[in-house]
């Protein structure tokens, strides 16, 4: 993962879309990033807050978050949209994720296995990729 950040991200202010207790924050902060994390758990929140004291961790409702346009060189994302029950849902995520990230930007998802989820992928790069790097980390 730190190579294929480092190949693809220019800048160094990462937002981490459902961070959980903070791990993957932690991972970019270690990695040089300006990181913010973002849940919608308060109860995950907690916990990332409790293993990093000097971490921005935010809570927020699932598509709405409270940043300017452009404010971010790259947006992580870990196991999220595996989480998210509709194709409506995922689309709203990913369009205000496009809205916080810079033209120069990109996303990086990591997944399980893409079997299932390909055909929702399908879809939202017609529209969200024609300025917007995506780069998909697939788990074993």
């Amino acid at each position: 993962m730190p190579a294929l950040l480092n190949r693809h991200v220019n800048g160094k202010k990462a937002l981490d879309y459902g961070c959980g207790p903070g791990r993957s924050t932690r991972f970019l902060k270690n990695l040089g990033f300006d990181t913010v994390g973002v849940d919608i758990s308060k109860e995950m929140l907690s916990k990332a807050a409790q293993q990093d004291e000097s971490g921005e961790y935010l809570h927020i409702r699932s598509g709405q978050l409270p940043f300017k346009n452009n404010s971010f060189d790259l947006v992580f994302s870990s196991f999220v949209f595996l989480e998210v029950a509709t194709f409506n849902g995922i689309a709203e995520i990913l369009r205000e994720i496009k809205r916080v990230l810079n033209p120069d930007g990109s996303m990086v998802l990591v997944t399980g296995p893409i079997d299932g989820v390909q055909a929702i992928g399908c879809r939202s790069r017609t529209t969200f990729l024609k300025t917007t790097r995506l780069l998909i980390a697939e788990t074993p």
